[in-house]
């Protein structure tokens, strides 16, 4: 196989209309705008670099350039009609610069994995909040300013359900027998 024709590696290009390209946040109205992917991500995951005062959050987002359909006997007669398209998992980079701090969780249920709902700041405790939407969690970093990226990087993480609104767990591979397909217009 020759060398790969795109800057993520690959013989394709990247699945996302932002890929490889970082957007970047520097007040509350880019920061409400930046956000609009659908990421899932762990807490465990979550690093905080005192020498460089960034806060880094890895999250996973479904690539839908990359989508298998799951055999009829695996999706159907388990009664998952709507669950039987799988993608590629693509990893991307929050990273809050200007990180006085680690991130902090608010809330109950602190298994993961957790879907980012919305970025928003709070001026009056100048912090970067990453609310989830599920597990009712919210991730605060304090920081000195707004400085935020978002950035997809070019590392594959494994396979996940189309569209997944109540499940972002990771598969190796997707189920057996599945086969490849054109992406279904739908996504």
């Amino acid at each position: 196989m020759g060398q790969a024709a795109y800057v993520n590696g690959h013989h394709r290009a990247p699945g996302n209309v932002r890929a490889m390209r970082p957007a970047h946040a520097s007040s509350p109205g880019q920061l409400a705008e930046l956000f609009d992917c659908e990421g899932w991500f762990d807490l465990d995951d979550i690093v905080f670099d005192p020498e460089r005062a960034c806060v880094v959050m890895p999250f996973r987002e479904v690539d839908t350039a990359v989508v298998a359909k799951a055999p009829w006997s695996l999706s159907h007669a388990s009664g998952l009609r709507g669950r039987d398209y799988y993608a590629a998992w693509r990893r991307w980079l929050l990273i809050i610069h200007g990180a006085v701090g680690p991130a902090e969780y608010h809330g109950q249920d602190l298994t993961g994995p957790h879907d980012v709902l919305a970025v928003e700041f709070d001026a009056k405790e100048s912090e970067i909040w990453i609310h989830t939407d599920g597990s009712w969690l919210t991730v605060s970093v304090p920081v000195q300013r707004i400085d935020v990226i978002v950035e997809e990087t070019p590392e594959h993480v494994g396979w996940g359900l189309v569209n997944p609104y109540e499940n972002g767990v990771v598969h190796p591979v997707p189920p057996p027998k599945s086969r490849r397909i054109a992406t279904p217009s739908w996504l």
